[in-house]
């Protein structure tokens, strides 16, 4: 999520500051004695942006980090999940 403070600039949004926590979710099967075998399930990703800006360009600035996020642009789609602090509440974004 480094291309938040690079995207608020970009597209006039201001930013006090962000904090984003992330969650990773795995699945894991063992057969007998062999060793166990993993997956990932999912990345949840909260994003708290502090800034005064409405809801709507705080999602309009989650969504162009989103892609222009490397990282998560090369993970298998779906994987990554976010939700967005707005106010009190954690919305799905």
């Amino acid at each position: 999520m480094t291309q938040i403070r690079a995207f608020s600039k970009r597209l006039g949004i201001p930013v006090d500051g962000f904090t984003v926590k992330t969650r990773c979710h795995w699945q894991a099967q063992q057969n007998g004695n062999a060793p166990y075998e993993s997956a990932p399930v999912a990345f949840t990703m909260d994003v708290d942006i502090e800034s005064d800006a409405s809801e709507a360009d705080k999602r309009r600035l989650l969504a162009a980090a989103q892609k222009g996020c490397f990282v998560e642009q090369s993970l298998k789609p779906g994987l990554v999940r976010h939700r967005l602090k707005i106010g009190e509440r954690w919305v799905d974004a």
